[in-house]
């Protein structure tokens, strides 16, 4: 079973008439005032928000706020690029808090490497009301039953559509939540002319992998797949994302979307051409079966009348030496014997007895010899692109295990420094209220008090907790190594399978130019010469 995949990148900027502040204030469901322009955005009462969480790298948060308004604050030209915003579809084999822990693995995965502020959001499904069934009666739609406190039953049907927002800052930020330069490795142009795998390519397949391991250890059996049907094999013609806008002017008017009839018009195109394609081969069948009709009734025709001149021929002595282009003629008047079983008998002295013939069956097949050579050339170095593509896929899984192995350590960085962060100032709280109490100046108060005995602990627990961090951040480079090829060995995967790609689409273009070639010459060789008899 497969889930359906969906991520998207998508830019938030000046130029279309948007703001940071807005777009997070929605995601979010909170109250944003913009300091830059003075706008309020207020979307304390959307509902469907589930979770939001700010991330900087290294593991710290920030008020969102306070990180927007610096956003915009950063960003001086009027079509300044504010966001770059990854929306992503949640697996729906795993359950709340599954979902929320594979987001926020996510969420810090961005922030450390692309060091940026990221401002996660998880949205609940869109319900899926009775006016939705009746303008849309085959779209898809999940019934859950819901126990409510006072234990009635509430069944609520929604499109099963559990997504995230994360949005990461256009440039980088400290992990004390100060804004710097640009984020290039974000930029799709930058990418370009770098001639590196831009943002979307790279998360693409990364996001499958965390998503699919988060699956495995829940338990479910469900997988996702960041390729498109096309690289999957897969004879189907993909959807039309609508988007936020579509659905609710749909639900605004009750009626289609222009961005619905779009993908209605797309699929019928589709469909309309793939019965074009069919009535094509059909008619090119068609044709060809006609010809070869008429090169059999002329080749019947032809064979009847060479037959009826050698019953016209006296018969000869059978130790009468052979005429010397008698074998070619023998040899296809076999030929035509085994393939009509109309034509009357000829004897060998008959046959022996006809001067010249008067049909030439023999095919050259020279120009085929070529194209032959042609397509198993084309077959040998598919094979070989294919064990060195089987090769590259088998080196990239062994490096992903190898950095599964070796884990992610700037992950548990980040959550050592969060929880050594905390018993800092757990154990700054508590030293401050036993100073106020007064009770510092007694050695046996102290050992008696036991918050005394929590700042003596949550000191142990600091102390432990940095040595974890040191033999942890002994592991890093080796982490970052393994991380770098096995992102080197999965672009060669890729490469290599585009290459196998190529190479298929060659081989299919050589076999269909054989076939062509194969057709036309058993045309030819069904079809007679005809020639006037000598003498």
């Amino acid at each position: 079973m497969s889930d359906q995949y969906h991520l998207s990148l998508k830019s938030i900027s000046r130029k279309a008439g948007r703001s940071s502040t807005a777009a997070a204030a929605y995601r979010s469901g909170e109250l944003i005032i913009d300091e830059r322009t003075g706008e309020i955005h207020d979307y304390r009462r959307k509902r469907g928000v589930l979770y939001s969480q700010i991330v900087l790298p290294g593991g710290g948060t920030m008020p969102r706020a306070a990180l927007w308004n610096a956003v915009e604050i950063k960003h001086k030209r009027g079509d300044a690029i504010l966001v770059r915003e990854i929306e992503i579809a949640l697996p729906s084999g795993l359950n709340a808090a599954q979902r929320k822990a594979l987001v926020e693995k996510y969420a810090r995965l961005l922030a450390n490497r692309y060091k940026v502020a990221v401002d996660l959001a998880i949205h609940a499904p869109h319900p899926v009301t009775d006016a939705d069934l009746e303008r849309d009666p085959h779209q898809y739609y999940v019934e859950e039953i819901e126990v409510l406190d006072d234990g009635h039953e509430i069944k609520r049907r929604h499109n099963g559509n559990w997504h995230a927002h994360v949005s990461m800052s256009a440039c980088h930020f400290d992990a004390s939540g100060v804004p710097g330069k640009k984020c290039v490795e974000l930029d799709q142009i930058h990418c370009q002319r770098a001639k590196i795998d831009n943002a979307a390519d790279v998360e693409r397949p990364r996001w499958a992998e965390l998503a699919n391991a988060a699956l495995a250890a829940a338990g479910s059996a469900d997988r996702i797949d960041h390729r498109s049907y096309a690289a999957r094999g897969i004879d189907r013609v993909p959807t039309v994302h609508r988007g936020a806008h579509a659905n609710a002017v749909e639900r605004r008017t009750g009626q289609a979307s222009r961005r619905r009839l779009y993908g209605q018009q797309l699929a019928a195109e589709a469909a309309q051409a793939e019965a074009g394609v069919e009535a094509e081969i059909a008619a090119l069948i068609s044709g060809i079966e006609a010809e070869l009709a008429d090169a059999v009734a002329d080749r019947d025709a032809e064979l009847a009348q060479a037959a009826g001149q050698a019953e016209d021929v006296p018969a000869v002595s059978q130790a009468a030496p052979p005429a010397p282009d008698v074998q070619p003629w023998r040899a296809a008047l076999a030929a035509a014997r085994a393939a009509t079983a109309a034509v009357p008998e000829i004897s060998q002295a008959d046959a022996a007895a006809v001067e010249a013939p008067t049909v030439s069956l023999a095919v050259s097949a020279a120009p085929l010899v070529p194209v032959v050579d042609q397509t198993a050339q084309k077959k040998v170095r598919l094979a070989e692109l294919r064990t060195a593509a089987a090769q590259a896929e088998a080196r990239a899984s062994s490096a992903s295990m190898t950095e599964s192995l070796l884990g992610y350590p700037r992950d548990a960085l980040v959550e050592l420094r969060r929880v050594l962060g905390d018993a800092q100032r757990e154990r700054d709280e508590l030293e401050r209220r036993i100073q106020a109490r007064g009770w510092i100046a007694s050695a046996a108060a102290l050992i008696s008090d036991p918050e005394a005995d929590r700042v003596a602990e949550l000191g142990r627990q600091a102390q432990a907790i940095g040595l974890k961090i040191t033999a942890v951040e002994a592991t890093v480079p080796a982490a970052d190594r393994a991380h770098s090829a096995t992102l080197q060995a999965h672009q060669k995967a890729r490469k290599a399978a585009a290459e196998v790609k190529t190479a298929e689409l060659e081989l299919k273009a050589s076999e269909a130019a054989q076939s062509d070639l194969q057709r036309r010459q058993d045309v030819d060789a069904m079809t007679p010469n005809r020639q006037k008899p000598k003498g």
